[in-house]
């Protein structure tokens, strides 16, 4: 009695699995001329101190996507997003105030599975980050008129995500990359370890856990 349940089971499983690809597969729609616009949001953490004697508590990012794809396996797009993280002392717990970043990216798609309704793929952009930075209650209060100046840099983006069709247009996506942001700041005025007309190490490179949807047309 226990095999023929055991064995009822599993063709139960195995008729479900077939089920399941034959829906996939009718929800599934090529990549090549397609356009497409796509929407995530998620955490961001900083890859590793902000400075020698900041660091950068996790933040928000929003990502919006335009892409289109060249092939099947091919997709070329550019992405515009922002994040941010609030600037902690290590020692004090003093609170800066916030970094933030907007950046441009041009990128470029490799599907493995083009053309499926379940489509993993490797991403790399490269473009700009936009950097800016907003003093905090604490560093106002103790220094008014104190700043940190922020550079504008290269922005380098490697990573990893899929695409899985809802409908034929429409595909619930999740990515996860690692960012590059690797600058300087100059500083105005005088306030704990920085040194009015100095500059210091501004690190805002970061790894993003991103989810959201695209729509194709």
């Amino acid at each position: 009695m226990k095999v023929r349940l055991i064995s009822l089971f599993a063709a139960l499983l195995l008729v479900s699995f077939f089920i399941f690809l034959n829906c996939s597969e009718s929800r599934a729609e090529g990549l090549k001329g397609k356009w497409g616009l796509g929407l995530r949001l998620g955490p961001s953490f900083l890859a590793e101190e902000n400075s020698d004697s900041t660091r950068g508590d996790p933040g928000p990012m929003i990502n919006g996507t335009l892409f289109y794809g060249l092939t099947e396996r091919v997709v070329a797009g550019v992405d515009l997003e922002w994040e941010r993280h609030a600037v902690i002392d290590n020692l004090s717990g003093f609170n800066y105030g916030d970094a933030s970043t907007v950046s441009i990216m041009p990128r470029v798609e490799y599907h493995f599975q083009g053309g499926r309704a379940f489509s993993p793929y490797l991403l790399f952009g490269a473009g700009i980050n936009l950097n800016s930075f907003n003093p905090g209650s604490d560093l106002q209060a103790s220094c008014a008129g104190c700043k940190l100046e922020p550079e504008n840099i290269l922005a380098l983006k490697g990573g990893a995500g899929f695409d899985y069709r809802i409908t034929p247009n429409l595909a619930f996506n999740t990515e996860i990359a690692l960012k590059m942001n690797d600058g300087s700041a100059n500083i105005s005025g005088t306030f704990g370890s920085f040194t009015s007309g100095s500059t210091t190490d501004f690190r805002l490179c970061s790894v993003s856990y991103l989810f959201g949807i695209r729509y194709f047309y």
